[in-house]
């Protein structure tokens, strides 16, 4: 965050995302990441959880991160118990949201990551990457109503409805949270 433009931009309670919040992140032409930081408790835990998916589907380039707040504080909290350092230190240390579809770590640094890891200790993990050109994507489009240019929205249309499916991983290895949306033609 140093040497750059930082816009705060307030909730109205864990479930108060307004159509005004939609318009002004839409007005931030040179967005990079969206930073979430709540109370540490459940309810604020669960509106990152909310909000998050919706950041990264609609902006997929877009950095979206967490504060991690302690337990039961939130920032008057702390700013009472502590000196105003502890909020720049918070998000200093800010952690990035992983997403079902994230492309953001590189292929290799997955690999690393698992081979260190004693749960991928005994297997070995392949990663396949598919690449389209625009027109190419436009086709597959076209012709069986499938549109994968954004991986944080997957897009299907058929003659009886529309679909769109939102995912991202939770902090259990083996969960996962997806949003189905259907609109019927």
């Amino acid at each position: 965050m140093d040497n750059q433009i930082t816009t705060v931009l307030a909730l109205y309670g864990t479930n108060g995302w307004t159509d005004e919040h939609t318009t002004a992140i839409q007005a931030l032409p040179e967005l990079n990441e969206i930073i979430f930081f709540l109370n540490g408790d459940e309810a604020g835990q669960k509106a990152v959880q909310k909000y998050a998916p919706m950041m990264k589907s609609t902006y997929p380039k877009v950095k979206v991160s967490n504060v991690e707040v302690p337990h039961n504080e939130d920032v008057n909290s702390l700013l009472d118990s502590h000196s105003e350092e502890i909020i720049i230190h918070l998000i200093k240390e800010r952690k990035e949201i992983e997403f079902l579809f994230s492309t953001e770590k590189s292929i290799e640094n997955k690999k690393t990551e698992q081979a260190e890891s004693p749960i991928f200790a005994r297997e070995e993990v392949e990663v396949n990457t598919v690449t389209s050109t625009p027109e190419e994507k436009e086709n597959q489009v076209k012709t069986n109503g499938s549109d994968t240019q954004n991986p944080y929205n997957l897009k299907y249309a058929s003659e009886a409805a529309s679909y769109q499916i939102k995912g991202f991983k939770t902090d259990q290895m083996d969960s996962l949270k997806i949003t189905l949306q259907i609109a019927l033609n």
